[in-house]
């Protein structure tokens, strides 16, 4: 479960749906939660060293980078870093750990600010994740 975790923007939208329907014990979800934080501090890395020098070059994350910036700006503006944690919170394609990492660093915004509204944003996601694969898979069951 970790490790589908650990995939760009499946993140625990697809772990949890995965783990629930599986049947997998409580615990489990303690480690998809580390391994969604796990991502923040190796995406600011990998901003900070290769962006300007590789990773700009490169049209598709170019790209990806600028439709990150332009969802999350509005959040950043309106609401600050709790902006960065309800754009994390959206259990949507492109607003996971990973789009969240690359908005905070693209406003530099501090580190340790960012991972704990992130690390929130993410607990928050996964809760709603939860409760809604958890009422699907009660509802097929009963049917």
């Amino acid at each position: 479960m970790a490790l589908i975790t650990l995939l760009p923007w499946i993140e625990c939208r697809g772990s949890i749906p995965i783990a629930i329907s599986l049947g997998m014990p409580w615990y489990v979800y303690f480690f998809i939660f580390l391994a969604n934080l796990a991502i923040f501090p190796i995406v600011w890395f990998v901003m900070d060293y290769f962006w300007d020098t590789f990773l700009s070059r490169i049209k598709f994350l170019k790209r990806m980078v600028e439709r990150i910036r332009k969802r999350g700006k509005k959040y950043l503006e309106k609401y600050g870093y709790l902006g960065l944690t309800f754009f994390v919170a959206i259990p949507l394609p492109f607003t996971g750990v990973y789009s969240g990492t690359v908005l905070a660093w693209l406003f530099n915004l501090s580190r340790k600010k960012s991972f704990v509204f992130i690390s929130i944003g993410t607990l928050i996601a996964m809760i709603i994740v939860g409760i809604i694969s958890g009422g699907i898979k009660l509802i097929l069951w009963n049917l």
